[in-house]
């Protein structure tokens, strides 16, 4: 069943290119549309006026602090793995005792480590999430526009940016509280990876509704070069493939997902040293000129 009480398709919509569904909360369907501009950039449609309710999910792990099945600890695992592994390539771009700004902080496991090589803020919605971080003794803003202006040495974005809806106007406002050196550094599932090809429809990082936009390496160039930005690095996420097929095989309502995921995750990993094309990518951009030194 297609979802309703939806906006209508805006006039940068092309055709569609693939139907997919809500396999975590709805079981609803959306379509994947062309955007007219944007090379290799896809958009969810049609996209619901109540997307909290979306996010209604035991399954929705990103907020939770306490694992409560085997795949919850592991889960919980990687994630710490995942997060010093973010430090140390933050590192690479943002001297030490700099401003970094966290958008999308959950409940702060990032902005916990990275406290003790950096001035640290963050911003999160989710109140549950929120209060969780604020326990922490982080400084947590609900909204982006209470952040101060031009004042981050670097904004990070983990798997954030797919989640937006007004796109143009938040990377405007990331903009203006990025110092005119600094890094925005975000990671974005890529729709152009072995696995997204190999699932299509069952892809579990098409997340619709909850993903709005679905990015690849040239979109990502192109979207962001129209703002004086370009890409400095980029750098994969390996551990993301093995999640990413284990959802996948899940949604397929296979029994066998845990035994099968691992290969289908090394399968993707190993193609994308041939491809350059893996399932998540970290971006680092900067501005272009003498103020975005475009090195590291």
């Amino acid at each position: 069943m297609m979802a309703e009480n939806s906006t209508k398709p805006p006039s940068m919509l092309q055709d569609p290119v693939l139907t997919t569904r809500d396999y975590m909360v709805s079981g609803e369907e959306f379509q994947l549309h062309r955007h007219d501009k944007i090379h290799g950039l896809l958009m969810t449609h049609p996209v619901p006026e109540d997307l909290t309710r979306y996010y209604e999910s035991r399954d929705y792990l990103s907020h939770r602090d306490r694992p409560e099945t085997l795949f919850g600890r592991l889960y919980q695992l990687a994630r710490a793995w995942n997060v010093n592994w973010k430090v140390r390539l933050v590192a690479k771009f943002v001297p030490a005792g700099g401003e970094i700004l966290e958008i999308g902080t959950g409940q702060g496991d990032f902005l916990q480590v990275a406290s003790r090589h950096w001035s640290v803020s963050g911003v999160e919605p989710n109140r549950g999430a929120r209060h969780r971080a604020l326990q922490k003794k982080l400084k947590v803003f609900e909204k982006l526009h209470e952040v101060p202006a031009a004042a981050n040495d670097a904004i990070v974005l983990w798997h954030v940016l797919e989640h937006i809806p007004d796109l143009e106007a938040t990377i405007s406002n990331l903009l203006n509280r990025l110092k005119p050196d600094g890094r925005l550094i975000l990671a974005l599932p890529n729709h152009r990876s072995w696995d997204a090809r190999h699932y299509r429809e069952y892809w579990a990082a098409y997340d619709v509704p909850r993903h709005l936009w679905h990015f690849s390496k040239h979109s990502v160039k192109d979207l962001f070069g129209t703002y004086g930005l370009e890409c400095i690095a980029m750098r994969p996420m390996w551990l993301d493939a093995f999640y990413v097929s284990w959802l996948s095989e899940k949604y397929k309502a296979n029994r066998w997902a845990a035994l099968v995921a691992p290969w289908k995750g090394l399968t993707s990993n190993l193609g994308a040293l041939f491809t350059r094309e893996p399932s998540s990518v970290v971006y680092v951009l900067g501005r272009r000129g003498p103020s975005g030194n475009s090195g590291p």
